[in-house]
C-alpha cells in the first residue's frame, strides 16, 4: 500500500466498492459478459 500512497481500510474498501459493482453486472447464473476492445464477447464464471 505504500506505493499508492493507500492505508489497509482505503485498500479494503476499494476491494468492497470492486465486489459489489461486479455483482450489480452478474448475471442470475453468475456469469458475467465482458466486451473486449477487438469486439470478442468473454464470459466469466463467478463462484
Amino acid at each position: 500500500m505504500a506505493a499508492s500512497g493507500d492505508n489497509k481500510t482505503d485498500a479494503i474498501n476499494g476491494a468492497l466498492r470492486l465486489a459489489a459493482t461486479l455483482l450489480a453486472y452478474t448475471r442470475p447464473d453468475s456469469t458475467m459478459h465482458l466486451l473486449a476492445p477487438a469486439g470478442a464477447t468473454h464470459i466469466v464464471h463467478l463462484p
